[in-house]
């Protein structure tokens, strides 16, 4: 049996189209502070023979207003609707005043329901593989590799514009961009081994692009301006 010409080429559209590689999903927007967060979970279930793994899928950020500080909530999630929400304070600097690290609230829901709370954790705690428990539930994640900025950010200026937010984190610097009036915009350096701050970039403004001599030759952790 002949095909015509028109069946052919239906075919063969056909198995172009097949032939053709799924398009990679979006990468989950990163926020700030704290983009070391960003990885997977595990969630043991009461009675469930096997873990739910909890992907990072993105985050939002609110600023602060007048009676609370401002926070990122990140949001995780895995099968059987279940899903994990981690809520991170911007602070007014009490914890480093403390001598602590920043910490968040951990909840787990399963659909729109909230199946368990395991309190505010200490981030360095969270990603420590350490397993928490709560309502029957266990959670825990691997070991990051993204450093924390916790300790730098507790020496820098007080930003008078809105709080000072991390532009850019390789394996030995974060930088932080912050403004001290209408149009002064600053970018400082930190050495995450030593806390040193430097002031690289004093400005009526500072963009994106003046970033990329600081991107040259590093291992990039966290770009608040990649796309």
């Amino acid at each position: 049996m002949k095909l015509s010409l028109s069946s052919l080429l239906v075919i063969a559209l056909a198995a172009a189209a097949s032939a053709q590689k799924a398009p990679k999903a979006a990468k989950p927007a990163s926020c700030s502070p704290a983009p070391e967060l960003e990885v997977s979970f595990q969630l043991r279930v009461p009675k469930a023979p096997e873990p739910v793994e909890l992907k990072y899928a993105g985050c939002s950020e609110e600023d602060r207003d007048d009676l609370l500080s401002g926070y990122t909530e990140r949001h995780y999630e895995g099968k059987d609707g279940y899903a994990l929400t981690l809520v991170t304070s911007h602070g007014d600097g009490a914890h480093a005043a403390r001598g602590e690290d920043r910490a968040s609230d951990v909840l787990v829901s399963k659909g729109s329901d909230w199946v368990a709370r395991f309190g505010e954790v200490a981030n360095a705690e969270l990603l420590s593989g350490r397993v928490f428990q709560a309502s029957g539930f266990s959670l825990s994640s691997a070991k990051t590799r993204t450093p924390s900025t916790f300790a730098c950010e507790a020496k820098l200026p007080k930003a008078v514009y809105g709080p000072n937010q991390l532009w850019l984190l390789t394996k030995t610097k974060a930088y932080f961009y912050r403004e001290d009036c209408d149009i002064c915009a600053e970018l400082d350096s930190c050495d995450l081994a030593t806390q040193a701050v430097k002031a690289e970039i004093v400005s009526h403004s500072v963009s994106c692009a003046d970033l990329e001599p600081y991107r040259k030759g590093q291992t990039i952790a966290y770009d608040a301006c990649a796309k």
